[in-house]
């Protein structure tokens, strides 16, 4: 059986991929098993060793090609449990790497500020929202350049760790061509690609609607490196050093 971990961060289309891996037959993929804030839908506990937990991820069963689980680049860090499973991951050079980011922070950190205002985290495609989808608000600029710029540094820092034979994926692409992008992934584990279904819907409206100071901000990070989020052109210059490694369409 074929191991992976997918590295990503919130709102990067993290269960958008999860749910389409799992409409494979030979794929199995947890739920976040090293999100200590959500440990009460588990079947251990905090005190539950990183290795344990590994174990369980990884057992072998019949018709299973492929097992693993998406690893936010904050879980088990920063003092939170389970701070050992980098290193376990480290050491593994068997595992299937994967790594999911979003090339738009802005929209990043928008979904991630609606999610916490409205409780949202995940909505499937069938389930109705119970809360209004014209949330608004407004976002402080030094908070969004210290947002970015930390956020970045994780993304090409995690970039950097990566090996050679890793598989590097955007929130982009999955929005754009989902089947085109898990047919990548699934021959990367080894299985035989399937067609499958958009099981989760985008929350919320872009940020140039969410943003009740939208213009400002764009005055604010005119002729900054962030200055793409909000001219609406996608040509984003933060990440370009992945696509240089790795040769990704732009």
């Amino acid at each position: 059986m074929n191991r992976f971990v997918v590295f990503c961060q919130a709102r990067t289309g993290t269960h958008l991929l999860r749910t389409s891996l799992e409409q494979h037959p030979g794929v199995r993929c947890a739920w976040e098993p090293f999100n200590d804030k959500a440990v009460h839908h588990f079947p251990y506990d905090l005190t539950t060793p990183a290795r344990s937990i590994l174990r369980m991820l990884w057992r072998e069963e019949h018709g299973v090609q492929a097992a693993g689980f998406p690893l936010h680049l904050g879980h088990g860090r920063g003092g939170r449990a389970w701070s050992e499973v980098w290193e376990l991951l480290a050491e593994d050079s068997s595992l299937a790497r994967l790594h999911l980011y979003r090339r738009n922070l802005l929209e990043q950190l928008v979904s991630h500020t609606l999610a916490l205002r409205t409780g949202n985290w995940m909505v499937e495609a069938d389930q109705a929202v119970s809360q209004p989808s014209a949330v608004t608000f407004a976002l402080d600029a030094k908070h969004c350049h210290d947002w970015f710029a930390s956020t970045a540094e994780a993304v090409l820092a995690q970039q950097r760790s990566m090996p050679d034979n890793a598989l590097t994926i955007t929130y982009e692409d999955l929005a754009q061509g989902l089947n085109a992008v898990l047919a990548r992934v699934f021959r990367r584990l080894g299985v035989t690609p399937v067609k499958v279904q958009q099981k989760i819907r985008k929350q919320g409206r872009p940020a140039t609607k969410t943003l009740e100071n939208f213009e400002q901000l764009r005055d604010a990070f005119s002729a900054t490196p962030w200055q793409s989020f909000f001219d609406g052109m996608n040509e984003h210059t933060w990440d370009a050093e992945i696509f240089q490694i790795d040769g990704l369409p732009q």
